[in-house]
């Protein structure tokens, strides 16, 4: 109703302008132009001298506009909405001789026990890790990411706090260090077959007890088998540091020990569409390092055991060496590497690039500056340029957290977990409506004055009507011009009698 009423107000005022400039027209082109211009557009053509009534044409065909073109005052805003929602989520389950026995092989001592009946306090031994852990271990070391838990909600976080293992690397003390070095030697003068290892630039070995107290190197993956182990890893490194053109400038031998520790984990897991993010809030050391479970005597502590059958499933992935190895038939040195950490995201250590380095010199000994091929740079690309302490810690605390990526070594917990959904927000727009709007309200109001000061101005107001066409013609005020029309239709109807004959004249005199 608003709209019909703007229209015909601007209608009006135009009407009452049209009949003011009709004196001015210049031509029936122009006159007829004027009279249908407020709803021919192609009639502006015709009277493009009369500006008031191509303004008043405009506003016309404006405030029509505004009326069959609504303006999108509301506009669909897509909105992130954050809301909490209790939900269980899974956690680390190895607190518990029942999680425990999920991650360690130990089979009870007696023979006659049966699964889940009897089997709940009884002796074990310990003879390693069960296969799915070693599956875990192998694919975080590959990737060098956590594996994926999945979540709840797509886009979603939550916190967690639990118990679980982990490795503390620190440098060795000097005892450490000389039996790490006698070891070394002990394998330089070993030959094996005819390979003989002349250079060793990388060992990392698990310390064995024998029964005399003497330790000797695990230096390969360990089969399921009751051992004198510890819970540890001792290596030996050469440190390079290198010039800006890649070559040499020194090499150091480095010693490290790490060790297995119960450490308290406060993360938050955090997902968004398919990617997960894992922040390490805290990592607490709680107390001394976990003891390997004792050779000797059986016991039935299986969160000891669950623990440690992590430390040998990554020890097992890092132990062995990288050296030059000399052909003793042949006399060919060549790079050997002897351990599985070439299957991992660790073999891009800093640490490890004297190994490289030596094995490319030995290649091609004019060559000091090219040792760094594609496949090294993306190798080091992966490790991100961290020593191999560092990057050992960085797996034993994504091993530990993905375990929950299998259900099997889980147990579900209640926390919030906080979603983020996004939401289609519907907003109204004023500042659109009030453009629009205002636009015509204004562009009306400004017709209705102009139109207002003509009339008072001319005392009239004048349409389109026949009588007003009249009256424009003429050039009386409408309210006069019937008065005009009857006293001429009057003397029109009196003149014929003028020009009558008068009876019985004939045209004679007297």
């Amino acid at each position: 109703m608003v709209q019909i009423c703007f229209q015909n107000a601007t209608r009006i005022a135009y009407t009452q302008h049209f009949w003011r400039a009709m004196p001015n027209v210049a031509g029936l082109d122009e006159l007829d132009g004027a009279h249908a211009a407020d709803g021919a557009p192609l009639q502006l053509l015709f009277i493009w001298r009369q500006r008031t009534l191509v303004a008043l044409a405009a506003a016309c065909y404006l405030v029509r506009i505004a009326a069959i073109l609504a303006p999108a005052t509301l506009a669909v805003v897509p909105t992130m909405l954050t809301r909490l929602a209790p939900a269980e989520v899974p956690c680390l389950d190895i607190q518990n001789i029942k999680g425990g026995s999920r991650f360690a092989s130990s089979p009870p001592v007696r023979n006659d026990t049966i699964r889940n009946v009897n089997d709940t306090d009884v002796d074990r031994v310990f003879t390693g890790p069960r296969t799915i852990v070693q599956l875990i271990v192998a694919q975080t070391s590959t990737s060098g990411h956590t594996l994926f838990i999945e979540p709840q909600y797509i886009r979603s976080e939550y916190s967690l706090q639990f118990h679980g293992p982990y490795i503390q690397c620190q440098d060795a003390n000097s005892t450490a260090r000389e039996i790490t070095q006698e070891l070394i030697q002990r394998r330089i003068d070993r030959i094996q077959g005819s390979i003989k290892e002349v250079l060793i630039s990388a060992y990392i070995f698990v310390p064995l007890f024998d029964e005399s107290g003497r330790i000797s190197a695990l230096d390969k993956p360990r089969v399921q088998l009751p051992t004198n182990a510890t819970n540890e890893l001792w290596m030996m490194f050469m440190r390079s540091q290198m010039a800006e053109n890649g070559t040499m400038i020194s090499a150091e031998r480095h010693y490290t020990v790490c060790r297995l520790h119960d450490a308290l984990y406060d993360i938050t897991l955090k997902f968004d569409n398919g990617v997960q993010t894992v922040v390490k809030n805290n990592l607490t050391i709680m107390g001394n390092p976990v003891s390997y479970p004792d050779y000797n005597s059986n016991n039935t502590d299986m969160v000891q055991h669950a623990y440690s059958a992590v430390m040998w499933a990554i020890s097992d992935s890092l132990v062995g060496s990288l050296s030059l190895s000399e052909d003793q038939s042949t006399g060919v040195k060549l790079g050997y590497i002897d351990t599985r950490i070439a299957h991992t995201t660790l073999l891009g250590s800093d640490d490890l690039d004297y190994f490289f380095y030596t094995n490319t010199r030995n290649l091609h000994p004019l060559d000091d500056n090219h040792w760094l091929g594609k496949q090294r740079l993306q190798d080091k690309n992966f490790a991100r340029n961290l020593t191999l302490p560092f990057l050992i810690e960085e797996l034993s605390f994504n091993v530990t957290v993905g375990f929950p990526s299998n259900l099997l070594l889980s147990a579900p917990v209640m926390t919030n977990i906080t979603v983020h959904e996004t939401v289609n927000v519907y907003a109204y727009n004023a500042s659109i409506l009030w453009g629009v709007y205002g636009s015509a309200t204004f562009l009306t109001l400004v017709s209705v004055i102009s139109g207002l000061t003509l009339y008072m101005k001319e005392g009239n107001s004048t349409t389109r009507d026949v009588s007003a066409v009249l009256a424009a013609v003429i050039g009386v005020k409408a309210d006069e011009l019937w008065e005009i029309i009857r006293r001429r239709h009057q003397t029109v109807a009196l003149e014929p009698q003028r020009y009558q004959e008068v009876p019985g004249d004939d045209g004679a005199d007297g």
